[in-house]
């Protein structure tokens, strides 16, 4: 018997689960894989993530809520709150586009890094954890 596995592509993605999302359709979302997640308040390195038994390998989808950096800020803070050693998610690299076809541009995706600061003030160094 063949495994089910969830595998959108980016396209699919923003279509089928961001857009209803932003839209407030709830009735798109009633059924939807991907589930909201305090990701920004816990550590990523022993979080404990949703079940998402039919995903690929090491492939986690889930909304989270962005704060921003200050009240009239667009930029979000992506600093976790709750660690040993304060750290931050980073984004790392270019944005990249997300397109239907080859012209219409639906958003754009970013990587992210999990950065722990070491002794941060202190001349410590920064550690960094892939976590994209």
């Amino acid at each position: 018997m063949a495994a089910v596995r969830f595998a959108p592509t980016e396209e699919e993605i923003f279509e089928r689960f961001l857009f209803p999302r932003l839209a407030g359709d709830e009735h798109a979302l009633q059924n939807s894989p991907i589930r909201f997640f305090e990701l920004y308040n816990q550590d990523p390195v022993t979080a404990a993530f949703p079940p998402q038994h039919f995903f690929l390998a090491n492939n986690h989808y889930f909304f989270v809520s962005r704060v921003p950096v200050k009240p009239a800020s667009l930029k979000p803070s992506r600093v976790i709150a709750n660690l040993v050693s304060p750290g931050r998610w980073k984004t790392v690299g270019k944005a990249k586009q997300v397109k239907r076809g080859n012209t219409i541009i639906l958003g754009q995706r970013n990587t992210l890094d999990f950065v722990t600061v070491e002794g941060r003030g202190q001349g410590g160094d920064n550690m960094s954890t892939k976590g994209s």
